[in-house]
């Protein structure tokens, strides 16, 4: 790490670290209590009766303790609770002010003193929890007060939860699209998003559901609390090998409370981008209101949001450009196609950003109903809505383009919970999600240049400039439904906690992307081959790709918390997973195409928390993880005759760029491997978890995860820089062969801790080392225009792509803090104040040096040769690696029909350190309304993060960053609550 990163960070860590979270336990969207009771001597006491009253809804769970004394109440929602204890010829005892988070299921431990039956001889504050002792599963929870407190951005995805997410152990922060967070050593694609314990991923790729600011997925005012499981989680949990992002909404309670806020960015307050030659101008303006209450008191409840995110200004957007001297140098046949490049003065660097006309509307809305039915059945209902409308600007490279975008996800649950008896709960929910993408280009023209002069190109792909043409995610026409059914059956007998539960989900994905593989992709390797009209290849795909996908996915489980003695505790699971192949809805995809069902998916779960001293858990587990293999995946076999047929032609001519294709031969073909299997890891961790006072815990853990069957392409028959006549098949082109074959490791150290200071100051940290290797780290979205670094370097030898992966960040360390500041707090004017900060430093990111010649085979991602003294490297600055004395990118690149030494992923950019602050101002206008004021700081040092390099061998940008991570950006709010 450079100073001048260090400085701000020394000086934070001086103050901080003075004195994370410990792993919780719970199942689903709910809380639960567990506990013993015994009598002044220690003697275990059955047949007591242990009531929880809900303080906030009136709804009271009724259970006694068994045999050996404890006690187990499931399915509570999280709040704020009143336990009485009682039992003949002992004096009743209570504790209020219980709190019961999201995910949690502490114990609580009581002993009854011998009195008159109707003496209450304990009335206590506070929960008097021991360590929780009885799972092995890895998570963090975060309270309704951390979701709203903590500094979260609303920028062009609202205020969501990714902010949050990421200060936990074992999550790695992604820079990839529409996946925010790598979990212990899973790919992004891997995590399971839940709301109200329903799904919310996208059915086609695997991601978070919808794009961009929909993937909010909910508002954060109407978050209650959200849960983290990084690893080896209880067999009631599946579908994802990665982690389960669990969000819970708020509901209503017998008093009405609400708020109105809004959240004022603009760029006037905030620093200058370091590769801004001016600073853009923008503002944004996210504002709303809830609202929740009662209907009928105790028995009927109602939570309302609605909140509208609008972003007005510039986007800055990253450009390279041509030189005047370029340009005269261009022959006729690539001039329409040069005049899309933005114009470099002579001397002025080839990347900069231009800010450009963006705008945004968005509008969320949620209503949520609760229901009493009886004192042993609850019913909830709640619907969501959040639709985007975006105009973009200088779309796909180009300044002059300009696309409307259409984004909507909508998700609606009804759940039934029953408590048949003491020791029995059903729990039974219906869920449906929708994601609808739309785009429409508003200029008319998906072409690039003059048809007539350079041909039909709908993607310009040169290396060293900016890839021109609308990309694939801007040309939809897609539409998503996933219907769930699920039922959890919980049985507390006697030592076990049993659970069953099976569930179903429907999916649908109908339409696709007409995108510019179907309007041409040309490249070419280098700016002077573009300039002289010298193309590396062609391809082109002509059919209709909107078609419709289906899957159904079965998923039965059964688990057993079992109580081998007092301090120690068995989590024994076992999982069974169907996930079938998908299908096409009109059975246009081929039978040679389709793929077979994989039904061995058995998946068990161990687990064991040991509390071998009193204040000291030891923890250990092991599981086995299937990860669903993405419809996005699979349904490449769509673009296969006779629904699309591809062309690709080697050094092609212009203006007629398919005139040297083998236009019988077919081309980007896909074909899935028979032996595709569904992906899974395998999660194992010991964590050692100590309290180390009464509000302080410590936790050191060892985890690993291994991974197998991952999903990959391959191209067993050349590449599009292969001649036809050197193919494998030369009746045949470009073929991809869709399988499961990579394999990934993970293993770390991971500590979390946590210090609460009374009510005034809470403190977490979380520190993460770690190594992450893999074959590959993503999967090809489309049979064409794939990317080099997703591709085998040399289909005869896979080895050569097992390296660092692209989610490795070696080592995180995050902390956090809310402190509510106690001078003055009596005064209206002078107190009311509270600091809450998030600090972040992790290392840099990997990236791999590509040599811009074509491997053996024909695909345009050969690496260079690993010759002593041809790189020098400096992670922390502007240019992470150049060449050096006497090394060129001529000299450096292997012989044609040879696999550069270098290996994946063997460099690593520029380290990462920020820290952010909210400093608020609470006014207590009376007894309940209050107004908060608040100012937020994002980088508040202004520390430049340099983000992606160019790692490409011979362009004019090689060796260099060529983007910035936000610089210091401030945020203003107002929010009024009763």
């Amino acid at each position: 790490m450079s100073i001048r990163k260090f400085v701000p960070t020394a000086i934070l860590l001086a103050v901080i670290l003075l004195a994370c979270a410990s792993s919780a336990s719970a199942q689903n969207i709910k809380a639960a209590l567990a506990g013993r009771v015994t009598d002044e001597q220690g003697a275990t006491l059955s047949g007591v009766s242990v009531t929880a009253t809900d303080t906030a809804r009136g709804l009271k769970r009724a259970v006694t303790t068994d045999a050996n004394g404890a006690y187990f109440i499931p399915g509570l929602e999280p709040g704020r609770y009143t336990v009485a204890f009682q039992k003949e010829g002992f004096g009743d005892t209570v504790r209020e002010n219980v709190a019961l988070n999201l995910g949690e299921a502490p114990a609580l431990d009581v002993a009854l003193a011998v009195r008159r039956a109707d003496e209450v001889v304990d009335v206590s504050a506070g929960s008097g929890f021991a360590i929780q002792s009885e799972e092995a599963k890895l998570s963090r929870t975060f309270s309704a007060e951390e979701m709203n407190d903590l500094p979260t951005a609303s920028g062009g995805q609202g205020r969501n939860y990714y902010t949050q997410a990421r200060t936990a152990p074992g999550v790695a922060a992604s820079t990839q699209a529409h996946q925010p967070f790598a979990i212990n050593g899973n790919r992004a694609r891997s995590n399971n998003y839940l709301l109200d314990s329903v799904d919310n991923n996208d059915s086609s790729t695997g991601l978070v559901a919808g794009r961009g600011v929909t993937e909010q997925l909910v508002s954060q005012e109407a978050v209650a609390g959200m849960e983290v499981l990084t690893h080896n989680f209880k067999a009631e949990y599946g579908r994802n090998s990665g982690g389960i992002v669990s969000l819970v909404t708020k509901g209503g309670t017998n008093e009405f409370h609400g708020s109105v806020y809004e959240y004022h960015n603009n760029s006037a307050l905030s620093a200058r981008n370091f590769f801004e030659g001016a600073k853009a101008s923008n503002r944004g303006n996210l504002a709303g209101f809830t609202l929740g209450g009662p209907i009928v008191k105790n028995r009927a409840f109602f939570f309302g949001q609605f909140e509208t995110n609008r972003q007005r200004g510039s986007q800055r957007t990253t450009f390279q450009g041509l030189t005047d001297a370029e340009r005269a140098q261009a022959v006729a046949a690539v001039q329409p196609l040069v005049a899309l490049y933005p114009r470099i003065p002579a001397g002025a660097a080839r990347t900069f950003i231009v800010g450009l006309p963006r705008t945004n509307d968005q509008y969320t809305s949620l209503i949520r109903g609760d229901f009493n039915l009886t004192a042993n059945q609850t019913l909830m209902a709640r619907f969501n809505d959040t639709v985007s409308d975006l105009v973009t600007s200088g779309a796909g490279g180009i300044l002059a383009a300009s696309v409307g975008s259409r984004r909507r996800t909508i998700s609606a649950t009804a759940q039934h919970n029953f408590a048949i008896t003491g020791a029995l709960l059903n729990e039974f929910r219906l869920g449906y999600n929708r994601t609808e993408a739309l785009d429409t280009p508003t200029d008319n023209s998906l072409l690039l240049g003059d048809p007539a002069v350079n041909g039909n190109i709908g993607r310009l792909s040169v290396t060293g400039l900016t890839t021109a043409g609308i990309p694939s995610f801007l040309n939809q026409s897609n539409f998503q439904n996933n219907v769930q059914v699920s039922n959890d059956l919980t049985w507390t007998r006697g030592d076990h906690r049993f659970k069953f539960g099976a569930s179903f989900r429907r999916v649908q994905v109908n339409g696709g992307s007409l995108d510019n593989a179907f309007r041409g992709q040309l490249s070419f390797l280098n700016v002077a081959d573009f300039l002289a009209g010298r193309p590396a290849n062609y391809t082109l795909n002509q059919g209709n790709p909107l078609i419709g996908l289906r899957r159904t996915e079965i998923h039965a489980y059964a688990q057993d918390d079992w109580s081998l003695r007092r301090n120690l505790t068995l989590n024994l699971g076992l999982r069974y997973e169907i996930n079938t192949a998908p299908r096409e809805a009109a059975n246009r995809i081929p039978n040679q195409y389709l793929l077979n069902t994989d039904r061995n998916n058995v998946a068990p779960r161990f687990g064991l928390a040991w509390q071998f001293m009193p204040k000291t858990v030891l923890r250990a587990g092991y599981g086995v993880y299937f990860n669903v293999v993405e419809l996005t995946f699979l349904g490449l076999t769509r673009f296969n005759p006779p629904l699309v047929a591809s062309f690709t032609a080697v050094r092609p001519s212009f203006p007629n760029l398919l005139g040297n294709a083998q236009q019988n031969v077919p081309s980007g073909l896909v074909i899935p491997n028979p032996a595709t299997a569904t992906p899974y890891a395998q999660h194992f961790n010991v964590t050692l978890e100590r309290e180390i006072s009464r509000n302080s815990t410590l936790s050191v853990a060892y985890v690993g995860t291994l991974s197998r069957k991952l999903s990959r392409t391959r191209r067993t028959n050349g590449g599009e820089l292969l001649a036809q006549t050197l193919r494998p098949d030369p009746t045949v082109g470009v073929v991809n062969v869709l399988e499961t074959s990579a394999n990934a490791s993970y293993h770390a150290l991971q500590v979390s801790w946590s210090q609460q200071f009374a009510n005034q100051l809470q403190l977490r940290a979380a520190y993460t080392w770690s190594k992450f290797i893999d074959d590959v780290s993503d999967i090809a979205g489309s049979n064409t225009g794939i990317a080099p670094t997703v591709l085998p370097i040399d289909e005869r030898n896979l080895r050569l792509d097992r390296g660092i992966s692209d989610f490795d960040i070696p080592q995180v360390l995050t902390l956090t803090g809310i402190w509510r500041v106690p001078f003055f707090k009596n005064n209206r004017w002078l107190g009311g104040w509270s600091l809450t900060g998030i600090g972040t430093i992790q290392s840099g990111r990997p990236f791999t040096i590509l040599a811009n010649t074509p491997n053996p085979t024909g695909t345009n991602n050969n690496r260079p040769n690993d010759l002593a003294g041809a790189f020098l490297r400096d992670g922390s600055s502007l240019t992470p690696i150049r060449l050096g004395t006497g090394f060129t990118a001529a000299n450096l690149r292997p012989a044609a029909g040879q696999v550069g030494t270098l290996g994946r992923n063997t460099e690593r950019g520029d380290a990462f350190l920020d820290w952010s602050f909210s400093l608020a101002k609470d006014f207590a206008v009376t007894e309940s309304l209050r107004v908060q004021v608040r100012g937020e700081l994002f980088n508040a040092f202004n520390v430049t993060n340099f983000g992606a390099v160019d790692g490409t061998l011979g362009s004019a940008t090689f060796g260099r960053a060529t983007a910035a991570f936000d610089p210091r950006r401030a945020q203003l709010a107002l929010r009024v609550t009763f």
